[in-house]
């Protein structure tokens, strides 16, 4: 991800009832964009660890995609109402990160064979194994006709989302078999301040 996110102090310490739509309606001005290679190396010696992304709040820069994530999820009210939920929620992000290395591992190949032989394990064996579980997951609360946790959308409904978006790049229609994964993406996408933000954000290659 080559942008560095920054949020304003006074962002954090205004948090209303709104918290998920304040989020995303302020994403684009809390943005930080990284202007290409040489914008990244004027900024690679103030990283943390030396890497992107890195999250800035109150003069602290944090490190670490996951960590922000949860750092934010805590922050807007998307990590659950229990530690229970917020385990589960926890539970769910990690198992979608299981998707990470078989579709990183099909889109860098460079051998052609290699990258069929890639592609057919992850779409035929591996994704559908993991929406398996998924939907059954889903399944369990509400009978599948809301989030994965709770009764508001979490950062396990916006990780989800995320990762099918990755997945189509090989298969558009990856959940064509799972009715209430696919009911899911369609309610996350619809969400008021995530569809404000697709409609606007910058076209890149991803």
């Amino acid at each position: 991800m080559a942008v560095v996110s920054a949020i304003k102090e006074e962002l954090l310490s205004d948090l209303t009832e709104n918290l998920v739509p304040k989020l995303f309606s302020h994403l684009e001005k809390y943005l930080i964009k990284n202007n290409g290679a040489e914008g990244w190396l004027r900024r690679k010696f103030d990283a943390p660890l030396g890497q992107l992304p890195y999250l800035e709040v109150k003069g602290k820069k944090l490190p670490q995609s996951q960590a922000i994530s949860r750092f934010l999820a805590h922050e807007f009210g998307l990590f659950g109402k229990s530690k229970v939920e917020t385990a589960t929620i926890d539970a769910m992000t990690e198992a979608l990160r299981d998707l990470e290395k078989p579709l990183t591992d099909w889109y860098h190949a460079k051998d052609e064979t290699k990258k069929a032989e890639l592609k057919k394990e992850l779409y035929e064996q591996k994704a559908p194994t993991l929406l398996k579980i998924l939907e059954k997951q889903l399944s369990l609360n509400n009978e599948g006709s809301g989030w994965f946790v709770g009764e508001s959308i979490t950062l396990a409904d916006i990780s989800f989302f995320d990762w099918v978006g990755w997945l189509t790049f090989g298969n558009p229609d990856v959940l064509a078999d799972y009715p209430k994964l696919k009911g899911l993406h369609g309610r996350v996408k619809a969400y008021e301040p995530i569809a404000a933000w697709l409609a606007k954000r910058p076209e890149t290659e991803f």
